[in-house]
């Protein structure tokens, strides 16, 4: 029964893509992540409390007038980092990775890097512009992310 479920979400999730022209590809994975290699998204439906605490508190500061689900947001999010690669150039991309990996980051400092609020700004000024198809898109998954959470009870 889970995995009809992911299946049906899947289906949502690839179907939002192909209405809006993003060559992507969705996965279930343990972190919400966009893959640069293969234009892949992963997803998760966990999201520990304090990161999605932190995240949201930071959309909301760059995008007060918007109230959405962490998923929406983390999902929208990853596909802006889809759109936004060819902002930056390799230099951009080695400091940021190099970034990434030190130890004690904390959430404001990596939300801020360029990379990563680009990628927010993306998915806030989507959310802004395209409201019914990303409604559309909520009301579609949000029941089936409920089903699932109720058989993980």
């Amino acid at each position: 029964m889970f995995d009809y479920y992911i299946n049906t979400l899947e289906e949502y999730l690839k179907d939002f893509l192909n209405r809006n022209d993003i060559d992507c590809d969705v996965f279930l994975g343990d972190s919400f992540a966009f893959l640069p290699a293969s234009n892949t998204i992963a997803y998760t439906l966990l999201v520990t409390d304090s990161s999605s605490k932190s995240f949201l508190n930071f959309t909301k500061k760059l995008f007060p007038e918007i109230t959405a689900d962490i998923f929406l947001w983390s999902f929208l999010h990853e596909i802006g980092h889809y759109e936004t690669t060819d902002d930056f150039d390799e230099y951009e991309y080695e400091e940021y990775y190099f970034l990434i990996n030190q130890e004690g980051l904390s959430d404001e400092f990596y939300y801020n890097l360029p990379i990563e609020r680009a990628a927010t700004v993306w998915a806030g000024n989507f959310m802004k512009n395209n409201v019914a198809e990303v409604q559309r898109l909520w009301n579609n998954i949000q029941p089936i992310m409920q089903a699932i959470y109720k058989k993980g009870e």
